[in-house]
């Protein structure tokens, strides 16, 4: 009898190793797909239309042989649309100067309008993107403005903005597409940085990486919150391409 209690013993446990090892299984090969597959991502934004204009091209001597921006359409006006990066393309500073501080003087105003706005796209496709009027003057909630408005190709999202067009928390997250060594993809939610001044003189709103919006913002250096640009794009450009 108690031979055979020990068998029984280790019958039970042997099922229940098998059973533990089809769980670890479903897991991973569950995790592993939202981590790798792009149609799980898109599935994120389901309320929104999606295009593709210009290449993500960060510097001068990076092969230009690289996949089209995917873009979100916010708004349609006249014969525009307002367009978000769906993905954030880098990690980068506000600005790298304590010293008077607004959108108009900032480090990422010029970065993005100028070597994003060069690199990334093409003269025929710069022609269909609008200059817009950015407001920067309507005071945050703690009654603070952020200078003067600009006339901007290419711009970040306001709080305003952002409270605006999402409808709550989980249609503000952002994803980075990392790629390690391997060259595998990694889809992970990051911080981005808005145009609104925070609650000191130089801290910046931010959407955090769950969507929530961080009033009272970041240190303008901080260099772990990314980028996810904003622009108004000449709506028959897509419908010509069909």
């Amino acid at each position: 009898m108690k031979s055979m209690g020990n068998f029984k013993l280790k019958i039970s446990d042997l099922i229940l190793c098998v059973l533990y090892l089809v769980i670890v299984i479903i897991f991973f090969l569950f995790k592993g797909n939202t981590k790798m597959t792009l149609s799980d991502v898109d599935n994120e934004i389901t309320n929104f239309k999606t295009v593709k204009f210009g290449r993500l091209i960060l510097t001068e001597d990076q092969d230009s042989d690289v996949n089209d921006m995917e873009w979100i359409v916010l708004d349609e006006k006249d014969d525009k649309y307002l367009l978000l990066s769906k993905y954030c393309i880098l990690s980068f500073i506000f600005h790298n100067d304590y010293g008077k501080l607004n959108w108009n003087n900032s480090l990422l105003r010029y970065y993005l309008n100028n070597q994003f706005y060069e690199l990334s796209f093409y003269e025929s496709e710069r022609a269909e993107i609008y200059r817009n009027d950015v407001e920067n003057i309507n005071p945050n909630i703690f009654g603070k403005d952020f200078g003067v408005n600009t006339y901007d190709d290419i711009f970040m999202l306001s709080v305003e903005e952002c409270e605006k067009y999402f409808k709550d928390d989980d249609s503000r997250i952002a994803k980075y597409k990392k790629i390690d060594d391997n060259g595998e993809i990694e889809y992970i939610n990051v911080y981005y940085w808005t145009r609104t001044k925070g609650f000191n003189e130089y801290d910046i709103a931010t959407i955090n990486s769950d969507g929530s919006i961080n009033y009272y913002g970041y240190d303008i250096m901080t260099s772990e919150i990314y980028i996810r640009p904003a622009m108004w794009v000449n709506k028959d450009y897509f419908e010509k391409k069909g």
